[in-house]
């Protein structure tokens, strides 16, 4: 019973609102586009450094092969 009513106290306590004061300017905007461009660079390289491990795991061939060989066959795509 006394859960229960420390539950109903924060409930009530916090949804009572209060004017805020607060002001973004327009760099706030292109702080937020660079943290999600950054982040989805961040999951891409972390995705092809992965890769090239299960791949080479499951290939035999070291990473630096798999490299390798990549860079090649964008050589020869030129």
């Amino acid at each position: 019973m006394i859960n229960l009513k420390n539950y109903f106290l924060v409930v009530i306590f916090s949804s009572i609102s209060s004017p805020v004061f607060a002001y973004l300017d327009p760099a706030t905007g292109s702080i937020i586009l660079q943290g999600l461009i950054a982040t989805i660079a961040l999951l891409l390289g972390t995705f092809k450094f992965w890769w090239y491990r299960i791949t080479a795991f499951f290939t035999g061939q070291k990473d630096e092969e798999l490299l390798d060989d990549d860079d090649d066959s964008e050589e020869h795509n030129k």
